[in-house]
């Protein structure tokens, strides 16, 4: 979630707050609204997702319609999700822990929520996102332009059927990143989402179903039933001392007791094996997508409005400041191959406990599953299993593609996914 999607609002948020966002572009050529748009700036998503698929039945050949639906169907995933999590009383501890933050307020009467509640809710964020992939998959025209808007689109976070400003994206990133911004600022950021974007936004998807297929993987209902009210205003329980909270050990509706109980039960049953294996299959797409991304970025010959920009033409981002350079499009390309190495189980990764020419088979983690035991991976021997001799990404691998990125490759991997 970070804009034209919560992720790239948190991406902007969290990662570039020190930057500032270029608004306006005068040398470029205005360009007309898309289909959406209007629906989109009024938070009338599913509106704008009738509209653009009764003209896409009438023009299947269009990819511009294409990249409009696709793009709604993300932000109604998106959407759908935060209603979800607000209706669930979902937790922010923003005073606490600024990064737990949430974009909604929190629900002062949530519905008590059951762990199958919380696993259909994880299956329908999946089936949303695999929806627009499916959506997005089909467009090959290298012309393809989406020019939007982002500061401006609503979404109705809390489901109460309205939107405000406070449910716009630029209202979101303000509350991250902490800038001044205006109205007027919201009204003249533009951004241009071409053919390169579609794989972007591709990968994300793969990004977040693949995270999420590894969740719904394992059994997690004793973490649930015990410490689910950390994170959910009513949770089903048959331990009724979860809740009212003992608030005399802790701050708030949190006990210390209760956050050692969270570490101690990171300890979950595998449920769904299969849900691993496709997992494994969503990260190698993601390598795949990024990869397709950046072979589309440099064969680009324009410079408008990018989210991201080449490092072969003088493109320039609309987030002013932020650039990329040829060194670290190589380093970038050099980090794919070795995140491919890892999936594939021909590169491995070190484990402070074993020494330098073993480590861990990752291909083996996803496709031959076992109970995952936080402290224990930690601490050693759950990785037993797993550990194999070869080839082994040191920290040196690390610490060269950190250099690249003068200390920000964590931020620009999140920008680029």
């Amino acid at each position: 979630m970070r804009n034209w999607i919560p992720v790239l609002v948190v991406l902007c948020c969290s990662q570039f707050s020190s930057g500032q966002v270029a608004t306006s572009r005068p040398s470029q050529p205005n360009h007309d609204a898309p289909l959406i748009e209007k629906s989109l700036i009024r938070g009338e998503l599913a509106k704008a997702e009738s509209l653009v698929t009764k003209a896409l039945a009438t023009d299947k050949d269009n990819d511009d319609l294409r990249f409009q639906l696709g793009t709604v169907q993300v932000l109604r995933a998106v959407e759908r999700l935060m209603q979800s999590l607000y209706a669930n009383g979902v937790a922010d501890y923003r005073d606490m822990l600024p990064f737990l933050r949430t974009p909604m307020s929190v629900n002062p009467s949530p519905r008590t929520v059951s762990y199958e509640d919380v696993r259909q809710m994880i299956r329908v964020w999946i089936d949303d996102l695999m929806k627009a992939d499916a959506t997005l998959a089909p467009i090959r025209s290298a012309k393809t332009l989406l020019p939007l808007h982002p500061g401006l689109i609503r979404l109705d976070l809390d489901g109460d059927g309205t939107s405000d400003w406070n449910e716009t994206m630029w209202s979101i990133f303000e509350k991250y990143s902490g800038f001044g911004i205006t109205a007027k600022d919201a009204d003249e950021f533009l951004i241009c989402f071409d053919f390169s974007d579609v794989a972007w936004l591709r990968g994300y998807c793969h990004l977040l179903v693949g995270l999420s297929e590894v969740a719904l993987a394992h059994d997690f209902h004793e973490l649930f039933e015990r410490t689910g009210h950390l994170l959910f205003g009513k949770i089903k329980t048959p331990h009724t001392c979860v809740e009212s909270p003992n608030r005399l050990w802790g701050f708030g509706r949190t006990d210390i007791t209760d956050l050692i109980a969270f570490i101690h039960l990171m300890n979950f049953p595998v449920a769904e094996p299969e849900r691993l294996k496709s997992a494994h299959g969503h990260l190698k797409t993601v390598v795949k997508l990024s990869r397709e991304t950046w072979d589309r970025i440099v064969k680009e010959t324009d410079d408008d409005h990018e989210w991201i920009p080449s490092p072969t033409n003088g493109q320039h981002s609309v987030i002013a400041g932020l650039t990329m350079s040829h060194e670290q499009l190589k380093a970038w390309r050099s980090f794919l191959d070795h995140l491919d190495d890892l999936l594939d189980g021909k590169a491995l990764l070190p484990h402070w406990r074993y020494p330098d020419d073993s480590g861990v088979n990752l291909r083996r983690v996803f496709l031959e599953p076992r109970p995952f035991d936080l402290v224990l991976w930690i601490q050693g021997t759950a990785a037993t299993p797993y550990i194999e001799k070869g080839r082994v990404l040191n920290s040196g691998v690390w610490q060269q593609l950190d250099r690249a990125f003068q200390g920000g490759f964590l931020s620009f991997s999140l920008w680029f996914n």
